[in-house]
């Protein structure tokens, strides 16, 4: 039978999905030839092992539909066998991918019950308890995982994250050690230990982990998380060259993957160059929509290239995104007062994020004075203009009137011409 493992990519750095990813290609839903929910549950003669097969492939081609089909076989098997621990796990898949949280948390629940020594029920388990903000049921739920399958990869690797997520470094330093001993492949441990240690401020000792990571796991070698944290250590000392060597490996490796992609973006951002950083940005857009970095990243990007109206679109949808974070509002307000030359409306904007209380609201202060007083220049400036301008009208005023008084003026009479006057001979003595 199928293991489902492959059916979730575990939260284990920044950014990764903590639940089952969906596959976004359903083009499959619109082939003549697949099979019905009712043709499928109706065929009673097919084994149970295929049955479950046959929904863990429907759970793999993603969309509402194929999910809701492998539910529905999912507890066609469950009636005939109630103790089915993969059935029961499958089945939480669908419940989560459909957004039915409890009835996943309860489908996971009763795989481990079935099964205890099952680590995948024991980290989706742990796991759905997390993303239900249980992070201290979700832990513990972990722990009862990794006693009851020690040899589990993803349970110690969910571990090592979540004390790392929530400022446990030294535990999770030393129970990533412990994990590698375990395990010296598990490419999550080192991420993790090496993300701990960037925690901690120790950049070396993250560089370390990351490498070894990298030269002495066969798949490390071609792993985009490994150089994408790897190349990060190196912006953050501003090493800009060998952090970009990095993370375009990072790029190359899975060329859609937002961390690789944004933080090259960074790279060139620091650089000022928004030419080159344009395109990651618009990739990882595009790869994911609604990620408010990337949205706010994206709007810095189009306003370096002058692309106003695009950055003003993005920094509005950050803003429409996540509602209560105002941090995009202060790059709004720039780009109008700066680069809009809209100093009211970028002062309005101004004084609203430090309503909000932004966390930039001591820098929003002074863009606000500063704002001022180009609102106080322009308005000289725009006086100037106009006395000038009316200067100018009243002179060709005054120049036509001349014109016109010049053209119309009487000519002068002619006088009668006086007798040409003769030089008179000198007289003879």
């Amino acid at each position: 039978m199928r293991s489902p493992t492959a059916l979730l990519a575990l939260a284990l750095l920044v950014g990764c999905p903590k639940a089952p990813p969906e596959n976004p290609n359903n083009d499959l839903l619109n082939e003549p030839d697949a099979p019905t929910v009712t043709d499928v549950v109706a065929e009673q003669n097919v084994p149970i092992e295929q049955r479950i097969n046959d929904a863990v492939d429907l759970l793999e081609r993603g969309g509402d539909e194929s999910v809701t089909r492998a539910k529905e076989i999912l507890e066609g098997v469950l009636v005939e066998e109630p103790d089915n621990a993969v059935a029961h796990l499958d089945l939480g898949i669908a419940h989560q991918r459909l957004g039915n949280m409890s009835e996943a948390r309860i489908s996971y629940q009763r795989a481990s019950d079935a099964d205890s020594e099952n680590g995948d029920a024991w980290l989706y388990l742990g796991l759905a308890q997390m993303a239900s903000d249980r992070e201290d049921l979700g832990l513990a739920t972990i722990r009862s995982g990794i006693r009851r399958a020690p040899d589990h990869n993803g349970l110690r690797a969910a571990l090592v994250q979540a004390l790392r997520e929530s400022g446990e470094l030294d535990e999770a330093i030393a129970e990533a050690r412990e994990a590698l001993k375990f395990n010296s492949n598990n490419l999550a441990l080192y991420n993790n230990l090496g993300l701990a240690y960037m925690d901690k401020g120790d950049l070396e000792l993250a560089k370390f982990v990351f490498r070894k990571g990298i030269d002495g796991v066969p798949e490390g070698r071609n792993d985009a998380w490994l150089h994408t944290n790897l190349g990060r250590t190196f912006l953050i000392e501003n090493d800009l060259t060998t952090a970009r060597f990095y993370l375009e490996k990072a790029v190359e490796f899975d060329p859609n993957g937002i961390p690789g992609l944004v933080y090259l973006s960074q790279v060139y951002l620091d650089d000022r160059n928004f030419a080159d950083a344009l395109p990651l940005l618009e990739r990882a857009y595009a790869a994911d929509p609604t990620n408010h970095g990337v949205m706010v990243n994206l709007g810095v990007t189009y306003r370096g290239v002058e692309r106003f109206d695009d950055a003003e679109r993005l920094y509005k949808a950050a803003l429409t995104e996540d509602p209560a974070n105002v941090e995009p509002q202060l790059n709004l307000a720039i780009l109008v007062g700066d680069y809009l030359k809209d100093y009211e409306r970028a002062i309005t904007l101004l004084e609203g994020y430090v309503e909000r209380g932004g966390d930039e609201s001591a820098a929003a202060g002074e863009y606000i004075s500063d704002f001022e007083k180009e609102k106080r220049r322009a308005a000289r400036r725009r006086q100037a203009d106009a006395d000038a301008e009316a200067r100018d009208a009243e002179r060709l005023r005054r120049e036509e009137l001349l014109r016109e008084a010049e053209a119309s003026a009487p000519t002068a009479p002619a006088g009668p011409e006086s007798p040409p006057t003769e030089t008179p001979a000198p007289s003879t003595p």
